[in-house]
């Protein structure tokens, strides 16, 4: 197996559409020309944070039960465990940055639905209504903390394929490419249809 199946790719690919929409929403409605525009955007960004946060669990599960393709050739020991944590604090803001925009929103009464169901409260206004600063502003921090990681985790991807020389970045690639099972195969049945 030299690349990761077609379902965690999906999984990985429409995640990161998903995180760049939402983030790309947020950092530029206030460059729309009114203010129905600008609400309109951070409903969509509201849209895709929760999608993020309900299919990390999803990936999380994926990733727990199915093994990933190794990098070829075998990184070092320290580069692996850099890479773990690296993954592992990418999952942790991909699912505390939209709980922390729910707590946000829901300790101001504001009631959040995604994909017209209507989230549990979890918080009281009465009682958390003064933490609501304290939510947004946690919300906002991992929100500038996930665009550094992903800019590292795009970067460190780069240098694998550019650089290292390996397979990391290719065992991800949305489309078939050379040394994957299905264009060996057509490669091989071509090969015996010409002789």
């Amino acid at each position: 197996m030299e690349s990761y199946d077609r379902t965690y790719k999906l999984l990985h690919w429409g995640m990161a559409m998903l995180v760049v929409s939402a983030l790309a929403l947020v950092e530029f409605r206030g460059w729309l020309p009114n203010r129905d525009m600008k609400h309109e955007a951070v409903f969509l960004h509201i849209q895709a944070g929760l999608g993020v946060f309900f299919l990390v669990w999803v990936r999380l599960f994926w990733r727990a039960t199915h093994a990933a393709p190794p990098i070829l050739p075998d990184p070092p020991r320290i580069q692996k465990i850099a890479a773990g944590w690296t993954h592992a604090g990418l999952y942790l803001l991909m699912a505390a940055l939209p709980l922390f925009g729910i707590l946000a929103l829901q300790s101001k009464g504001k009631e959040i639905s995604f994909l017209s169901w209507t989230l549990p409260v979890l918080l009281d206004e009465d009682k958390w209504l003064s933490y609501s600063l304290s939510f947004r502003n946690v919300h906002e921090i991992l929100g500038n903390l996930l665009m550094a990681a992903i800019a590292l985790h795009v970067l460190a991807a780069l240098v694998h394929h550019f650089h290292v020389g390996d397979n990391t970045l290719k065992r991800m690639l949305p489309f078939p490419g050379r040394g994957e099972p299905g264009l060996e195969l057509l490669n091989t049945s071509t090969k015996g249809n010409l002789q």
